[in-house]
């Protein structure tokens, strides 16, 4: 569904399963068609409400909306006792990436309030001051404003749910990939926009929540969800589930033996009383959740242990430290070791080092590609033509050079916009200076030599001169010029990143590595932060190394 950030809005009439919860879980797909103005009085995008509208006193349940002079997404909450709490996830632009799909689920479990964002954990704090949520008979507002402080949603919304339970992480990762269809307990209203036109947004539910749409539209352009069945030749496939359970039973057995007695092969050798939980706890801390053996989605783990037909474990690094339990049937325990550890998500820093180097390879290559294509373009008009050409290209290389090159990156990243290949361009239009003036003096030098007079005489155009008979004399300076400036975009990128204006989450590189870890260095976990500066430092150096060797090879005067 598409809203204007004007006046579109999604209604949803006060229902009595909307009251009383003391858990609440608000659940989306966002997509943003611009950037909230952070630094204006209207910078905040109202998403998902119920709120009092008419009263001059305006009370709430709950809101979830980008917070004006905060660079936030905060989740609002209103207790029974009168109090307000919230969380704020920051600096969202951070994360957020224009024109692409986010999934979004705020949680109050009763004491702490949650925000995931596609998928991972965010934001998370603890309430001093616990309680139902307000009972109010509002209707539940989407893409609404309350205020003169607040604007209407701007952008795509889709899949929007609300629970009356605290979802768990490993329910929000399950439900981002399948969305939720209806059934599911705890569920009190599901809005999927299937119905194609009219203006009423049907309840997946039995709960009868449906809403009034007053003027947005619906839009083809959904979130990408994979939990279609497929047969190998990639047809759509009906799968039918014959399921029997069985409860569970506890017995208690009394046993006299003499000296020794083996159960469940453990041996006892000392009288008791004792308990068999299938197996015994290990240090196993990495738990694959799926239904199949397709075991894809991992989840770090603290500590777990068996008990019939489930398993009990404790998520890495979670501030809730109870026991959470899932069917044993559906899951694999798997004993990893991580060389490079892993971060404060639980996720392998190895694995990341890696696929970040992705990133710093591709902006040295493309950022080299740009610098050639305009420095060489500019450089053979400047050297060439000489005159009014030659001054003109050689003042914008002379302005152009007398702005601090990191300034200059920020300034035409933040006009490009936040993302992977802005950074791209922004960095290799800061570099083609160099080589156009290698280019307009390895020019300015070879179009005086006899073999060009010579083509000159011979009718020769200016672009075959140039193309065929003086570049391929200067490519051993442009060589090594590129491989300084591989070189230097790999700094470049890795201090944007750093700043937040680089690679954006959840794709990672070593400079966000950094970002996100570098506090560890005082917190007793430096390599965090450490082992991506040492790939950085060493990636630099190997191609300036590679730069100076080529020159020596190249260089005839040697």
């Amino acid at each position: 569904m598409s809203f204007d950030g004007i006046n579109d809005k999604l209604t949803i009439p006060d229902h009595p399963n909307q009251v009383g919860m003391s858990e609440l879980s608000i659940m989306f797909w966002a997509k943003f068609d611009s950037y909230p103005d952070w630094q204006n009085s209207n910078g905040g995008h109202m998403i998902f409400e119920k709120f009092e509208h008419t009263s001059s006193n305006a009370d709430a349940s709950y809101a979830v909306y980008t917070e004006y002079d905060y660079d936030a997404l905060r989740f609002d909450l209103r207790l029974d006792n009168g109090n307000m709490i919230n969380i704020r996830m920051e600096p969202f632009s951070s994360y957020l990436l224009l024109n692409t799909w986010h999934h979004i689920v705020a949680v109050y479990d009763g004491q702490f309030n949650h925000i995931y964002f596609d998928g991972v954990l965010l934001a998370s704090s603890q309430n001093s001051i616990v309680g139902n949520i307000k009972t109010t008979n509002f209707p539940i507002t989407i893409a609404d404003a309350f205020g003169n402080n607040i604007d209407h949603w701007d952008g795509d919304l889709d899949n929007i749910s609300l629970w009356n339970t605290a979802l768990s992480e490993l329910d929000i990762n399950q439900y981002m990939n399948c969305p939720p269809t209806g059934s599911e307990s705890g569920l009190v209203g599901c809005w999927n926009f299937e119905e194609g036109s009219g203006n009423i947004a049907l309840d997946q539910t039995s709960n009868g929540n449906n809403g009034t749409i007053n003027g947005a539209a619906y839009d083809a352009n959904i979130p990408l969800q994979s939990c279609q069945l497929t047969n190998v030749n990639g047809c759509d496939s009906t799968a039918v589930l014959n399921l029997t359970i069985n409860q569970s039973d506890t017995g208690y057995t009394s046993v006299t033996a003499c000296d020794s007695y083996t159960w469940n092969d453990s041996t006892y050798t000392q009288s008791g009383i004792f308990s068999y939980s299938g197996h015994a706890l290990s240090d196993s801390f990495c738990l694959s959740f799926n239904g199949n053996n397709d075991y894809t989605i991992q989840y770090p783990i603290s500590d777990y242990k068996i008990d019939g037909n489930y398993l009990y474990y404790k998520e890495y690094n979670s501030l809730d430290n109870d026991f959470k339990r899932v069917d044993y049937s559906k899951v694999k325990i798997i004993d990893k070791k991580f060389y490079f550890g892993t971060d404060k998500f639980g996720r392998d820093v190895l694995s990341r080092i890696i696929i970040g180097s992705r990133i710093s390879f591709s902006i040295g290559f493309v950022s080299v590609f740009i610098s050639l294509l305009i420095g060489l373009i500019l450089g053979c008009i400047a050297g060439y033509y000489s005159g009014y050409p030659d001054k003109i290209i050689m003042w914008i290389i002379n302005v152009t050079w007398s702005i601090p090159t990191l300034l200059l990156v920020i300034a035409i990243t933040l006009a490009l916009g936040k993302g992977f290949w802005q950074v791209f361009i922004a960095v290799g239009l800061t570099m083609w200076v160099e080589v156009a003036r290698i280019v307009r003096g390895q020019i300015k030098q070879f179009k005086e030599r006899q073999f060009v007079i010579a083509a000159k005489v011979m009718g020769y155009n200016d672009f075959r001169i140039i193309t065929k008979h003086i570049l391929p004399n200067i490519y051993s300076p442009l060589i090594v010029i590129s491989a300084a400036n591989f070189a230097a975009s790999i700094l470049i990128e890795s201090g944007l990143s750093f700043l937040g204006l680089g690679a954006q989450p959840p794709m990672t590189s070593w400079g966000l590595m950094i970002k996100d870890h570098y506090n560890y260095i005082i917190l007793g976990e430096p390599f965090l932060a450490i082992i991506p500066g040492v790939c950085i430092m060493l990636l630099v150096c190997a191609f300036m190394l590679f730069g100076n060797s080529l020159r020596d090879l190249l260089d005839v005067r040697i």
